[in-house]
């Protein structure tokens, strides 16, 4: 959209939620990071960050990382998760 701010943060954060939401045993940081190209750094910091606050945890017993239960992707909340990656962003 012209004239309106980009965030890359955001996108990436929305796009992790994203990615997990349409696996079904999860992603490690290193997959979600070649998934999404970005740095691994990138992608755990914003995975981290996500776990953190609630919208993603890890699978026991495993590197793999899902949605949270109740944590929908943007499609279905994405107001909610817009926030949610605002605070990624704030807090990460």
């Amino acid at each position: 959209m012209p004239g309106i701010p980009n965030s890359t943060a955001v996108q990436r954060a929305l796009s992790v939620l994203e990615q997990l939401d349409s696996s079904l045993r999860g992603l490690n940081i290193s997959k979600i990071s070649r998934q999404l190209e970005i740095p691994k750094s990138s992608a755990h910091v914003i995975v981290v960050t996500l776990e953190r606050l609630g919208y993603v945890q890890r699978k026991p017993d495993s590197l793999n990382y899902r949605l949270a239960k109740g944590t929908a992707a943007p499609g279905g909340q994405g107001v909610h998760l817009l926030r949610t990656a605002v605070l990624v962003i704030r807090h990460g």
